[in-house]
């Protein structure tokens, strides 16, 4: 089992991993504004979250940091990993950002 960390630089890219890996993501976000990632038709059956928290980058009150996102990898196939920095309380039209990953796993 292994831990493949992946950030904004990988976005619109693709990953192999195995049965059993994790895939950690790091995006950066900004919670202060309202604005925050959001994973949008997860597969389940293939990636199951494991964890999901806002990680402080700065000393800086309001300063942007990382939202890491822990996935486990469940079965062999592909799937995409879809996910849009928005407010979710004003719906899909206020992102500001989107992340699109094809994961691949043996």
């Amino acid at each position: 089992m292994s831990t493949l960390v992946v950030t904004n630089d990988k976005n619109n890219g693709n990953v192999e991993l195995a049965v059993g890996d994790m895939l950690e993501l790091h995006l950066t976000e900004n919670p202060t504004t309202g604005y925050r990632w959001k994973l949008s038709n997860l597969d389940d059956t293939f990636l199951r979250v494991l964890d999901s928290r806002y990680l402080v980058e700065g000393p800086t009150p309001g300063e942007a940091g990382i939202r890491r996102l822990i996935l486990e990898i469940l079965k062999p196939g592909q799937a995409t990993l879809d996910a849009r920095n928005m407010r979710e309380w004003e719906g899909e039209s206020s992102a500001i950002d989107r992340f699109h990953l094809t994961v691949m796993a043996k």
